[in-house]
């Protein structure tokens, strides 16, 4: 029987320090959410910060657009401006390998009209056309996002982003691997009301069991050679814990 997730809202942890975000200035408030996450032997700790980027360096684009970066003009650098930055940070209680996790974000993305203009993966530039579902791996992975549509048009860009493990090494047939399953869920974006109008956020929230079903189809369309875990859509959110 497949684990749900049981993230759950948590007070701030005062015997943890609050782990820095290096990003600038993006992100001045305290972590907008916070959670516990539990499946096994992986369990730990979320800290989501929601950041509003000011300007076009401030996001670290430049490392996105490389050489084109010199092309930008200030008036196109500005577009960028004003819409929302997420950080997420993992920190882990499990040991060694149990700590190997990976972000998976996917995207559904409207027009003010309501039309579907994207329903899918959210790749990191450089993963674009690759056959990788995730968007960050590592060693308590820390996963960074600074979406912006220049051109204000109104939409509706909203994300969900999972903290998800890493498939096991295979037995005797491929199918023996463990699939990718998820371990907290988190739906977030920004809306634009009418053309032109400035970017309202919407703010980091927990998710469930239900978010992570309704994608299950997506992904094993688009990355038909990983193995991702079922979930049972009428599963919903923890229990929130207040301080």
């Amino acid at each position: 029987m497949q684990a749900a997730i049981q993230s759950q809202v948590a007070p701030p942890n005062a015997n943890v320090p609050p782990r820095p975000a290096n990003d600038g200035s993006v992100f001045h408030a305290p972590p907008t959410l916070e959670a516990t996450f539990e499946a096994g032997t992986r369990r730990g700790r979320l800290r989501v910060l929601l950041g509003k980027v000011s300007d076009f360096q401030e996001a670290g684009w430049d490392a996105v657009f490389g050489s084109k970066v010199g092309s930008i003009t200030p008036a196109a650098a500005a577009t960028h401006a004003g819409f929302p930055a997420l950080l997420a940070h993992v920190e882990p209680e499990g040991r060694g390998y149990q700590n190997l996790l990976g972000w998976i974000q996917l995207v559904n993305e409207r027009d003010g009209k309501g039309t579907s203009l994207h329903d899918g993966d959210d790749p990191a530039w450089f993963l674009q056309g690759r056959d990788v579902p995730y968007g960050a791996v590592g060693y308590a992975p820390s996963y960074f996002d600074a979406p912006s549509r220049p051109g204000r048009q109104a939409v509706l860009w909203e994300a969900d982003l999972f903290l998800c493990t890493l498939p096991s090494v295979p037995g005797d047939h491929p199918d023996d691997a463990t699939p990718i399953g998820p371990l907290a869920g988190i739906r977030w974006g920004f809306r634009i009301a009418t053309d032109g109008a400035e970017p309202t956020p919407l703010a980091p929230r927990l998710t469930g069991d239900w978010a992570w079903a309704s994608w299950v189809p997506v992904l094993r369309k688009r990355f038909p050679t990983w193995r991702f875990a079922d979930r049972t859509p009428s599963v919903g959110l923890g229990t929130p814990r207040r301080a």
